[in-house]
C-alpha cells in the first residue's frame, strides 16, 4: 500500500495535483489493519519533486538552456530563489540584453549586477562577453552560434579599432571615428580619412560591414586591418554563408574562426558561469 501510495502522489505532482496522500497503517491480520492499531500516515512527495527539479534545472543550465532551467525552477521560487535568479541571469547575459541580467543578478549577487551594468558601457568588455558565449556555443556543439559570435566581436573589434587608430588626426577634429547609436558612421568623417573604401555619395552615413572595416582599417595601417588575413575571410564567408543560406557551419570551421578571433583581437574572454549554485 505504501510503495502504491508513494507512486500515486509521485503521479498526482507530476500533474500539478497536490503530491502529498494520506492513508491508514496499523498492525496486520491477514492483509488487513486490525481494529484498534489504526493510525494515519501521510507521504509527501515535494522534497523529492524538489531534488529531482533541482538536477533537472542544473542539467539545463549546463547545457546553456537557461530559460528551461528557469522555468523548471520556477516551481520552487521560494527554495530555490537563488538558482532561479542566475537562470535568468544568465538568459538575459546570454542574448546581450545587460540590464535585465542585472536586475536578476542584483537579487543574489550585487557584484555580479554591478559587473554586468559596466560591461553594457565597456565596448571591452562586450567585447570579452562575445567571445566568451562564442567559446561557450562551440562547447555546446553549436558551431553556427560560434561562428556567429565570433564574426560578430571581429566587426566590434574592428569598430573599436577605427575610433582608436582615429583619435587625434586633425580632419576628425581630434576625436576617434564611430558609429551612432543604430550602428551607421558620418559619411564625412569616412571620407576625410581617404582610404580607398568608397561612400555612397547619395547617403549622409554609411553602414561599414567587416570587410569594409578591415579595408579602411588596412588603409590606415592598423594592425588589425594589417593583420586580418585571407583565412580569417574565408573563414569569415562560412558565417555569411549560414546566415544567408542554409548551411550549416561545420564545428572544425567554427574553432578554427573563434581561435584566430580571438588571437586578432587580443581578449580574454569573460569567465562563465558553468552549474547552479548549490542549494543551501
Amino acid at each position: 500500500m505504501t510503495a502504491g501510495a508513494t507512486a500515486a502522489a509521485l503521479v498526482a505532482a507530476v500533474n500539478g495535483d497536490d503530491c502529498e496522500i494520506v492513508f491508514t497503517t496499523g498492525e496486520r491480520a491477514d492483509g488487513v489493519v486490525k481494529t484498534g492499531t489504526e493510525r494515519i500516515s501521510a507521504f509527501d512527495a515535494a522534497p523529492y519533486l524538489r531534488e529531482r527539479d533541482f538536477a533537472l534545472a542544473d542539467e539545463f543550465f549546463r547545457q546553456g538552456a537557461f530559460f528551461a532551467a528557469a522555468k523548471v525552477l520556477r516551481r520552487h521560487s521560494t527554495e530555490f530563489h537563488t538558482q532561479l535568479a542566475a537562470a535568468e541571469t544568465c538568459h538575459h547575459w546570454q542574448r546581450f540584453d545587460y540590464e535585465p541580467a542585472a536586475g536578476a543578478a542584483a537579487r543574489f549577487n550585487a557584484a555580479l549586477a554591478t559587473d554586468l551594468r559596466n560591461r553594457a558601457r565597456s565596448p571591452q568588455g562586450v567585447l570579452s562577453d562575445l567571445l566568451a558565449w562564442a567559446d561557450f556555443a562551440l562547447r555546446h556543439n553549436a558551431p553556427d552560434d560560434a561562428v556567429r559570435l565570433a564574426y560578430k566581436s571581429l566587426e566590434h573589434a574592428a569598430r573599436l579599432r577605427l575610433e582608436l587608430a582615429t583619435v587625434g588626426r586633425a580632419d576628425t577634429a581630434g576625436g576617434g571615428v564611430k558609429p551612432n547609436a543604430d550602428g551607421f558612421y558620418r559619411r564625412a568623417d569616412i571620407e576625410a580619412l581617404r582610404t580607398t573604401f568608397v561612400c555612397d555619395a547619395n547617403k549622409p552615413t554609411v553602414a561599414l560591414g567587416l570587410k569594409n572595416l578591415v579595408t579602411i582599417l588596412r588603409d590606415l595601417d592598423d594592425p588589425f586591418g594589417v593583420n586580418f588575413d585571407g583565412r580569417l575571410f574565408n573563414l569569415a564567408d562560412v558565417r555569411n554563408a549560414a546566415t544567408h543560406t542554409i548551411r550549416p557551419a561545420a564545428q572544425a570551421d567554427a574553432q578554427s574562426f573563434l581561435q584566430r578571433a580571438r588571437n586578432l583581437t587580443g581578449a580574454t574572454p569573460t569567465p562563465l558561469p558553468t552549474r547552479l549554485p548549490p542549494p543551501a
